[in-house]
């Protein structure tokens, strides 16, 4: 039912998209206009996702909507920032141990957006596709609901929403060339998403499940536009993805066995 609300989310947008004047402004050559189409298009995204969560929540599992761990306060901008700083540190530290290899390559005029179009827009035009179109919507369904809904055994909630997150990744467009890449691809996914699983459960906050997600494409774009390093390879996505798995399984043995039992008891984000 999650992977199902995940996909119905894109519908809308879908619509909208094929209204002649909506997507002439997506085109537009005006950047002004063209960032705030392609925001709003990514912001619907995302709330549609919420939408779904929160009558989840309430209708199938008659808990308030502060169960899926998205309060606002300082704990949460905490989580947000940790989330996303670890992920944008994974990226770039993992990129740039094999650029000094010679697996990474710089790539003249890689960056992404017009070449003249103002940083300011790009970088909000970035933001809005890390996190409103994928790292929001993406982590409340999976890392927010799923995980507080099957919560009485939480370690195998936890695997079970990574497992239907990366199974999902199938469907994704990157630098796949084959069954094996599209295969190897989900190691990405899988690394990401297990990372955020347990960030979200020690922060206490799906908000760091949104950070790192967020911050794992917010890496890469920055390093397109700042270092215009090519990372759209296999080899950049098979060994981010260990990384990331690496560090989800370093942050798990952090976790005391009491949280694990609050987990049980409580839920995720229950107290």
């Amino acid at each position: 039912m999650t992977m199902i609300a995940m996909l119905a989310a894109y519908v809308p947008i879908m619509v909208i998209s094929s209204i002649p004047a909506f997507r002439e402004w997506l085109k537009s050559s005006n950047y002004l206009v063209n960032t705030v189409a392609n925001l709003s298009a990514q912001f619907s995204v995302g709330l549609m996702m919420l939408a779904f969560a929160a009558m989840f929540i309430r209708v199938l599992d008659r808990r308030t909507f502060s169960a899926l761990g998205l309060r606002v306060n300082t704990r949460g901008i905490v989580s947000l920032l940790c989330g996303t700083l670890l992920a944008i540190a994974i990226v770039w530290g993992t990129a740039f141990v094999l650029y000094a290899l010679g697996a990474v390559s710089a790539v003249s005029g890689a960056h992404a957006g017009p070449a003249d179009a103002p940083v300011a827009l790009i970088v909000m035009m970035f933001i809005g596709q890390a996190f409103l179109l994928q790292g929001f919507g993406e982590e409340v369904l999976f890392r927010g609901y799923l995980m507080q809904s099957l919560s009485e055994r939480p370690q195998r909630a936890l695997w079970m929403s990574v497992t239907a997150f990366t199974v999902l990744h199938l469907l994704s467009h990157g630098p796949q060339q084959g069954v094996l890449d599209r295969v190897l691809y989900l190691i990405l996914p899988l690394g990401f998403a297990a990372l955020a699983g347990y960030l979200a459960v020690l922060l206490r906050s799906t908000w760091a499940a949104v950070g790192v997600h967020g911050g794992m494409h917010m890496g890469g774009m920055l390093l397109s536009l700042c270092f215009a390093l090519d990372t759209n390879t296999m080899l950049f996505v098979i060994v981010s993805g260990l990384v990331f798995l690496v560090a989800g399984l370093v942050v798990a043995r952090v976790i005391p066995r009491a949280r694990w039992d609050e987990v049980a008891a409580h839920g995720p984000y229950g107290r």
